[in-house]
């Protein structure tokens, strides 16, 4: 439902081709990101990408020959499972997990917070606590 009402309010009218920004040769991630948000905003402008979609950085190594791909995809929604901590239950159980926050303009350096979330939390209760941290 959110894609199909994301195209009924797409700004972009013409697309044009765009190819996959990838890092992993020594680029910094928050130039990588900028590039591929900016390349994504060139084929999907919509209040639904202003207020739902964000980017998540993908690292992959080759076993074969090591060679390292970084990219950042767009995604409007995630699963995210959050593993139990030491059999802990109940609804105030929580675990703390590391997040790396990228943000724009380019050059803003990378942070790292650790935040508090709900173990049976979802990505608004993440979204939340980024956003309380910092």
């Amino acid at each position: 439902m959110m894609d199909g009402i994301h195209e009924d309010l797409n700004r972009v009218k013409k697309k044009p081709y765009t190819e996959v920004v990838e890092g992993g040769d020594g680029k910094p991630d928050h130039k990588v990101a900028a590039e591929a948000w900016r390349r994504h905003l060139m084929r999907n402008d919509s209040l639904i990408v202003d207020r739902c979609q964000g980017m998540l950085r993908s690292h992959l190594t080759c076993p074969v020959c090591d060679h390292e791909s970084v990219t950042f995809d767009p995604y409007m929604s995630l699963s995210l499972p959050i593993a139990g901590a030491g059999g802990k239950r109940g609804a105030h159980a929580s675990r703390k997990i590391e997040v790396t926050v990228v943000r724009l303009p380019p050059g803003t350096p990378p942070t790292t917070l650790w935040v508090s979330v709900p173990l049976q939390g979802n990505v608004e209760d993440l979204r939340e606590a980024v956003a309380e941290a910092g």
